[in-house]
């Protein structure tokens, strides 16, 4: 999720939590988005998980934004 100082991925088993200023970059493809972080691996989020096309763009966007 993203959230006011940063981007939260929670998992069954883990949870992993990088500020704004983390975020080196974002990139992606036609099927994902990739919120790069060095020397983290990227943040990996599939396209599929949005609704919609717009959806995902915002999502984008925002973390293009860093925040």
């Amino acid at each position: 999720s993203l959230e006011a100082e940063g981007v939260r991925v929670r998992a069954e088993r883990f949870e992993l939590w990088l500020r704004w200023d983390a975020i080196d970059a974002v990139e992606e493809t036609d099927e994902h988005l990739f919120a790069l972080a060095d020397p983290l691996p990227a943040i990996v989020v599939p396209k599929r998980c949005f609704a919609s096309s717009e959806e995902s763009a915002a999502f984008a966007a925002r973390l293009r934004a860093r925040g």
